[in-house]
């Protein structure tokens, strides 16, 4: 801006002169503002005034200076000489040369789309609770998609038909389920792996800074905490995957999925978590209820142990191997022997076919046979 010392307005001190269009918007609004300002500071005067006067005025003072303090407001805009200092002059502001004090008047009448508030009309649902049910089925679709492999196209036409949502997402299998705790553990994993990078970084900061030793950088703490398959995710570690699914997803349909996950899983987080669940993080029963919001807790419960029983699938041990029938006979014949000499127990000696041992008892015996 190009600023001039103006003789035409003393009072101002200086013109402000606008060089393009943009500058010539701005300074309109400036002069609204300070107009209103003004106004507002010749209210706070009137109010002043008359609490400090109220004991020995007048009606007919009152009266005229009410009459005083309406015309002030409606003089053109010079520098104020009320008891309340104003902290800055009017920018007035013309086309080039000349000064003219411009109102909100000269705007156009439509206001931009960004400042228009919604109303229940305009398709948009006023108040939070009415998102709720939309925002959960957003969040089922864009698991299912990112999860089970599920159709983001088929879905939306789905829906768009008015086809109701417990038929348009899956129904819960022991397969799915498994594959979804699996992606849970991953993201467990994602996150320690980045607070064991956070840590490092510090640790080697703190030898930059001299605070610590370089030996003792590679040290590693002697007791660690065994990491709980059941813990909770961070909301943090969460929201930046569904981010990079939205970000490098392939087809448009399930990055519009992905998106509307992301807004629908903010929204929940705002209106219907609890403090804890803000606090604590994403738990394996909640990103159930997520994918299936149709089931009751019973069957979240049921899922859960389906994946309690897959989980014990992987370390149970094989069942040992049975004897030939053969094998048992020969076992029978020992124990019936001892018991004809009477004796209620079998010795090693006795399975090994006895303390003297011609080539037929080796060859037949129950040990030999098992080698």
């Amino acid at each position: 801006m190009a600023v001039k010392r103006c003789a035409s307005a003393p009072a101002l001190g200086r013109r402000i002169t606008a060089r393009n269009a943009s500058e010539a918007r701005m300074l309109r609004v400036l002069d609204h503002q300070w107009e209103r300002k003004v106004c507002w500071l010749n209210a706070q005067q009137q109010r002043l005034d008359a609490n400090g006067t109220r004991e020995g005025a007048t009606q007919k003072s009152k009266v005229d200076k009410a009459v005083v303090l309406k015309e002030r407001a409606q003089s053109p805009m010079l520098r104020s000489d009320s008891k309340v200092a104003l902290s800055r002059p009017l920018s007035s502001v013309a086309t080039r040369n000349s000064v003219e004090s411009v109102g909100p008047q000269m705007f156009s009448g439509e206001r931009p789309g960004s400042a228009i508030v919604r109303s229940p009309s305009d398709g948009v649902p006023a108040k939070l609770e009415e998102r709720i049910p939309k925002a959960v089925s957003r969040i089922a679709q864009g698991l299912q998609v990112a999860l089970l492999g599920a159709n983001a196209g088929e879905m939306r036409k789905q829906e768009i038909k008015g086809v109701p949502l417990k038929k348009i997402l899956f129904e819960p299998y022991e397969a799915d389920v498994c594959r979804i705790f699996r992606h849970f553990l991953h993201l467990k994993d994602v996150e320690e792996d980045r607070t064991a990078a956070n840590k490092e970084r510090h640790r080697q900061r703190l030898v930059e800074w001299g605070k610590l030793e370089p030996d003792e950088l590679f040290q590693t703490d002697d007791e660690e905490i065994p990491r709980d398959p059941l813990s909770r995710v961070s909301w943090a570690t969460f929201f930046r995957w569904v981010e990079q699914e939205a970000s490098f997803g392939v087809h448009p349909e399930s990055r519009r999925a992905y998106s509307a996950l992301f807004r629908g899983a903010r929204l929940w987080l705002r209106a219907c978590a609890s403090n804890a669940q803000r606090s604590e993080g994403l738990s394996l029963g909640l990103l159930l209820l997520w994918a299936y919001p149709t089931v009751s807790n019973r069957v979240v419960a049921e899922l859960l142990a389906w994946i309690g029983a897959h989980e014990l699938e992987k370390i149970r041990q094989e069942p040992p191997r049975l004897i030939d029938d053969d094998e048992r006979k020969q076992l029978e014949r020992i124990f019936q022997s001892a018991y004809a000499k009477g004796r209620a127990f079998v010795t090693v000696d006795d399975i090994a076919g006895g303390d003297f041992q011609d080539k037929h008892t080796q060859l037949h015996t129950l040990v030999e046979s098992l080698r």
